[in-house]
């Protein structure tokens, strides 16, 4: 699997910090598809948040889960989470990556908004007779001691939160001094980018905060990230497989694939099936049997500060690894 890794060291002591994140900002707000509301609309969140909570309890999660388990162990090899070691894993769905720390004796805890996506992990572990504790969490507001963990890390989970900062800062909060904070997030000029800037196309009830597609820019991790002293964004692929462009649909367009929202917010399912095979035809790979997807994504990766102390030279570093 090819990758690249940008990194970027303390580049927010003496001041510089604000000047930047105020221009990536601005970055962000100029990104496709951005509108400013006319007017604030206080219940707005709220109301995105229950949705969301109800939306993601829809459907069967296991086969989008079966094929997102590769980059949940990428997720976990970079995090380097170890025996012993006590490990969150947030926005879990059914638990990839909750398991996956279980399995390599880390103390995994899983939160999720959505308490059908709890119960289903529970259900998962017991049946895999592993150990892990969970519970409903909101990444907004994480119902878990400051500094508890060693390890924070999510499954293209936080990439969906209405609040970004809000909910980095969350992360941030519940791990300890030196801990990880991670996450992966879908590349915004490949498939997955292009996938869901449709859904938002087609669902205006999607909030100005929630955009997962703008997490894939080093500009927009890098804003949201800018809290850490040692941030890295890693470049992989997933590669996923199906015996048919039929059976490709299905996993996109039914509950809890990303094109599920659309359907539901009224979009013709035949017009955006359409749209949908346009804009993944570049993607497919050749096979035997049936089409396989090159699908991009992004590792985001920042560790908290273990003890506070003189800025260092801002420094920018790029480096490609295969």
């Amino acid at each position: 699997m090819a990758a690249s890794r940008l990194s970027r060291r303390n580049l927010f002591g003496l001041g510089l910090g604000r000047l930047v994140e105020e221009h990536l900002g601005a970055l962000d707000r100029s990104g496709a598809g951005f509108e400013a509301p006319a007017q604030a609309d206080t219940n707005g969140p709220t109301r995105r948040k229950e949705a969301a909570r109800k939306a993601w309890g829809e459907g069967d999660p296991r086969a989008l889960s079966a094929r997102l388990e590769p980059a949940a162990a990428h997720l976990l090899e970079v995090c380097g989470v170890a025996r012993g070691q006590r490990m969150l894993d947030v926005g879990a769905g059914d638990g990839n990556l909750a398991l996956a720390a279980a399995r390599a004796g880390a103390e995994a805890v899983a939160g999720d908004l959505s308490p059908v996506l709890v119960e289903r992990g529970r259900e998962r572990t017991r049946a895999s007779g592993l150990d892990v504790e969970w519970g409903v969490a909101d990444v907004e507001a994480l119902p878990y001691a400051d500094e508890s963990f060693d390890c924070v890390a999510s499954n293209f989970g936080v990439i969906y939160a209405g609040d970004p900062r809000r909910a980095v800062a969350e992360l941030e909060r519940v791990v300890r001094p030196g801990g990880a904070v991670a996450l992966t997030a879908w590349a915004s000029s490949g498939l997955m980018g292009r996938v869901l800037r449709l859904a938002a196309e087609r669902d205006d009830s999607v909030g100005p905060g929630a955009r997962p597609e703008r997490w894939g820019r080093y500009e927009t991790a890098m804003l949201h990230f800018s809290r850490f002293d040692d941030f890295e964004m890693l470049d992989a692929t997933l590669r996923m497989a199906f015996d048919s462009a039929d059976e490709m649909w299905e996993l996109f367009s039914s509950p809890p694939g990303p094109l599920a929202g659309a359907l539901r917010a009224g979009a013709d399912a035949g017009e955006l099936r359409e749209e949908f095979l346009g804009r993944v035809a570049g993607e497919t790979c050749e096979r035997t049997a049936g089409v396989a997807l090159e699908v991009g994504y992004s590792v985001v990766l920042g560790r908290k500060q273990v003890a506070a102390g003189p800025a260092p030279q801002a420094t920018i570093n790029q480096r490609k690894e295969t």
